[in-house]
């Protein structure tokens, strides 16, 4: 019978792994059926704060956000109104440096990052376009380089834990079987060697001890199946826990 190490891991993140495939763009018009949860990063170097946030949802209708967003450089998260995920399919907003606000800045979905969100990406470019609106001194402004992921998406990370927890509990269900086969097949044996040989008691006994080695081979199938389904989920588990130290 094999002993297997039991996994646990507790932890949800605030914030999804991200890629930056989209870049904000200057004020325009566009329209884009792709509908993702949108998640912001800030690759400009300062402190951005996004204000009058517009959206279009996947019913195309506008919708507009009170409040504001304060992105520190080399940040990133999901935009969270009443601590649920925006989804859309463009936003439009405000945006405020110490140099000043400019208003009407438009991303759209165009493309969606690796995880299926809609990523949009202030960069050092977007902050020059945004001084020189303002008639500022550009400076000598450098790439930014982007933040390393925040995190695993909670959600995948949820279900992924709780296949490993429903995995753990059918290896220990499997594990028990084994024992209680083991169990059963020892007493049949010991009737059948308590039996007279060639009579009919024995004949039902050797039946009963083919019968409980059956049940202890598929005992054992099923605990390694277990096990190698347990494996494979602790190995998808890591992959989604580790894939911002990556």
């Amino acid at each position: 019978m094999t002993t297997t190490m039991t996994h646990k891991f507790r932890r949800l993140v605030a914030f999804a792994a991200v890629l930056a495939l989209l870049s904000v763009s200057a004020p325009a018009r566009a329209t884009d059926p792709l509908v993702a949860a949108v998640v912001l990063e800030n690759r400009s170097g300062v402190e951005l704060k996004v204000s009058n946030l517009k959206y279009t949802d996947g019913d195309g209708k506008e919708i507009t956000l009170e409040g504001s967003w304060k992105l520190q450089p080399k940040s990133n998260g999901y935009l969270i109104n009443d601590g649920k995920k925006i989804y859309a399919s463009k936003i439009v907003f405000d945006l405020t440096t110490d140099d000043g606000t400019t208003k009407g800045w438009l991303v759209s979905a165009k493309q969606l990052d690796k995880d299926g969100d809609f990523a949009s990406n202030f960069s050092a470019d977007n902050l020059a376009s945004h001084r020189k609106l303002l008639g500022k001194p550009q400076g000598a402004l450098k790439p930014v380089v982007a933040l390393k992921p925040a995190g695993p998406d909670p959600i995948a990370l949820a279900n992924a834990e709780a296949e490993v927890t429903r995995l753990e509990g059918q290896l220990r269900k499997a594990s028990g079987d084994i024992l209680g086969a083991e169990l059963a097949e020892a007493l049949a044996v010991a009737a059948y060697n308590n039996t007279d040989p060639g009579s009919g008691a024995r004949f039902l006994a050797s039946v009963a001890v083919a019968a409980t080695r059956q049940e202890l081979s598929r005992a054992v199938s099923t605990h390694r199946s277990a096990e190698s389904a347990l494996q494979a989920a602790t190995t998808r588990l890591n992959a989604i826990k580790y894939s911002s130290d990556r």
